[in-house]
């Protein structure tokens, strides 16, 4: 039936979300070697979390999620139709779903599982299957309990507190002047604070953004775009420098309307905490997140600056243009190691480094790579400078996201002691 079919369409996504979060367990931040029992199991009892954290109905044992579900992260206006794909869009299916309209009555209610002989037996070679490859073989294998405790330690460890509305989720903390904040005067109403309306306003600016960097790119003499609709309306590639140029004027709108709320929330809590005569604590972690922000931006572009550095070695250039820029690269090179070397002794950090991690770093660290010796590129060296990036950037952004939680859960208490 219609109804069937669109709750499976838009459980998609949720499911393939799910799955990945399972493999997590697995892979980012395991200190042995695991694998698991039963890949579909673990993927349904992360469904089963997420739609509990996210306050989501469970119809016939599966999270049912709606279309304003789907569209309540995708705020954006902007459509650029693919004359080259072969599917319609998920919009599409469901409107064309609804337009059938059929109606089939279920003999009974429940999940697909019953109609598989062995369903379980299937599941686990499946999972034999991901786990096939020699790499696994000596392999913790994990049972399915011991999962959904370890699933449920990492989500403690990555989530933000629900008292917040997910405001916080999908946005960082705007930097405004503390001491002027708080001398500021009038009632703050603590029920807008976190609304939906405050949460769509998040959506919004975020969709924004994106639509004003698609935009840029169809702008590009290369883009093969010739037309684009934005909020129903058509338009030329040609004007979509125009469009981003009026979009960035509403996306500032949004974002100081987003600022002006910050600055209600930390002087609603700043006044919590000043009532309750607790030291200034929360005044602290604001302080020390924006300067964390600072930082975050430096070692990001530090790391962009060692990407762009070594970009020639994708090129075919002539031995003195390649010593060349390897002479130039050694500069941004140098100062990745000292950052590298500052966040491996962070404390902060400690229970974030994993042994894989620490050991490509460590092989990084050890001395001066040789990325050409004379005649061809040495891949290995250059694969290992690229995993070092990649993990000098995941720990810049834990590290933010380590102060920001901590800073989110002292906010928390405040708030709810109000």
């Amino acid at each position: 039936g219609s109804d069937p079919l669109k709750q499976g369409l838009l459980r998609l996504p949720f499911a393939e979300a799910a799955l990945n979060h399972a493999f997590q367990i697995y892979g980012v931040k395991n200190r042995e070697k695991t694998r698991s029992a039963n890949l579909l199991n673990n993927q349904f009892e992360v469904m089963l979390e997420l739609a509990k954290h996210h306050s989501y109905p469970l119809q016939s044992e599966l999270p049912a999620l709606t279309m304003e579900d789907h569209g309540r992260y995708n705020k954006s206006l902007l459509y650029i139709k693919d004359q080259w794909s072969s599917h319609p869009t998920m919009e599409e299916r469901i409107a064309r779903l609804d337009q059938l309209n059929w109606k089939v009555e279920l003999p009974e209610k429940g999940r697909a599982n019953s109609y598989f002989r062995n369903i379980e037996g299937t599941q686990k070679a499946l999972t034999d299957l991901v786990y096939s490859d020699q790499d696994w073989q000596d392999a913790t294998v994990l049972s399915n309990s011991e999962f959904v405790k370890r699933w449920n330690e990492s989500l403690v460890e990555n989530i933000f507190p629900q008292v917040f509305n997910g405001y916080y989720d999908n946005r960082n903390f705007g930097v405004f002047d503390l001491e002027a904040a708080e001398a500021e005067t009038g009632l703050v109403d603590r029920t807008e604070l976190f609304s939906d309306i405050k949460l769509n306003l998040v959506y919004q600016a975020n969709a924004i953004g994106n639509d004003i960097g698609l935009l840029q790119q169809v702008a590009q003499p290369k883009a093969v775009i010739k037309t684009f609709d934005y909020d129903g309306r058509r338009y030329k590639a040609k004007e979509a420098n125009l469009l981003a140029n009026e979009l960035q004027n509403t996306l500032k709108g949004m974002e100081d309307e987003l600022l002006a709320n910050d600055r209600l929330i930390y002087r609603y809590c700043i006044g919590i905490e000043k009532r309750l005569q607790r030291p200034n604590k929360l005044r602290d972690c604001y302080k020390e997140l924006f300067t964390e922000g600072e930082e975050w931006t430096r070692r990001m572009e530090l790391a962009q600056s060692v990407h762009q550095a070594m970009a020639f070695t994708s090129y075919v250039n002539s031995y003195e243009v390649i010593y060349k820029s390897l002479d130039a690269a050694m500069h941004h090179e140098a100062n990745l190691k000292k950052e590298l070397r500052v966040l491996l002794d962070d404390t902060l950090l400690a229970n974030e480094i994993t042994k894989e991690m620490l050991e490509v770093v460590q092989k990084y660290l050890a001395k001066d790579l040789e990325y050409f010796n004379g005649s061809s590129y040495n891949e290995i060296a250059l694969t290992i400078l690229q995993q070092s990036i990649s993990i000098f950037q995941y720990l810049t952004d834990r590290r933010y996201f380590l102060l920001k939680r901590s800073l989110l859960q002292v906010q928390a208490e405040l708030y709810e002691q109000a």
